[in-house]
């Protein structure tokens, strides 16, 4: 862990030293934060894609948190072996980066943003009848591959926005959206305390020591059953996300 630390510590001090920002691109004047903040929060195509961004984040980052119990009292495995569903996952959408950065460019990328959220969606609802770890982990491949069109197009719809905004009013406002949609995937503990909190009211899965009289299911709805209304929550406004068409060259 230490040796990790140094690292972690090293690699963040050259990368920062190593930037420079061009200073003569910079607007004279910069609008008052206020004016900023009014103008960002009035933007109705931020809210979507914020909302989107964080429901998506909430959904996976509860899949992350309860995995070990899903493999333990679901599959009936050791939690230890849980590392093998997440490196499933992990490699999987490591490899299929390429194949959505061709599809990308081939169709945008929103209308493959909303593909990788219903591949997601789709995915994670069958991990609800995963009855093995072999199953389960070929079930995390098809996760990764949504999990990776995520990855591969977000960044872009953001960037989208951004432009389309600096387009609309002539100012540059990047570090205002990008403080504002990190306060939406922050609200991911939220969604984990909402989603432990029924399962603990339904289920009685109170912790890892104190599972109750079905941790089985409990942790299927953990891993399965909530993540899937969050992505599908989170498809479903993406489907609402319309940009501008961008202007000939």
């Amino acid at each position: 862990t230490m040796l990790l630390a140094i690292i972690t510590v090293l690699a963040l001090t050259f990368m920062g030293t190593g930037v420079r920002e061009d200073i003569s691109v910079l607007p004279a004047s910069q609008p008052p934060l206020l004016t900023s903040l009014r103008a960002i929060l009035g933007y109705r195509t931020f809210w979507t894609i914020a909302v989107a961004s964080g429901l998506y984040s909430g959904g996976m980052a509860l899949v992350v948190a309860a995995v070990q119990f899903y493999v333990k009292y679901t599959l009936g495995r050791p939690s230890e072996e849980s590392t093998f569903l997440l490196v499933a996952v992990i490699l999987t959408s490591v490899l299929c980066l390429i194949g959505w950065t061709a599809l990308v460019r081939r169709y945008t990328a929103l209308p493959m943003w909303r593909l990788a959220l219903g591949i997601l969606a789709a995915a994670l609802a069958a991990l609800w009848f995963a009855t093995s770890l072999v199953m389960a982990i070929v079930v995390g491949c098809l996760v990764g591959l949504g999990y990776s069109g995520v990855m591969a197009t977000l960044d872009l719809i953001v960037a989208r926005l951004l432009d389309e905004d600096t387009a609309r009013t002539g100012v540059h406002r990047e570090s205002m959206f990008l403080a504002a949609f990190s306060f939406f995937n922050h609200t991911t503990g939220l969604m984990q305390s909402a989603a432990f909190g029924l399962a603990a009211t339904v289920y009685g899965f109170r912790s890892g020591d104190d599972p109750g009289a079905h941790p089985g299911e409990a942790a299927r709805f953990l891993v399965s059953g909530f993540p899937v209304i969050l992505v599908l929550g989170a498809l479903a406004v993406s489907l609402t996300v319309r940009f501008r068409p961008a202007p000939a060259p």
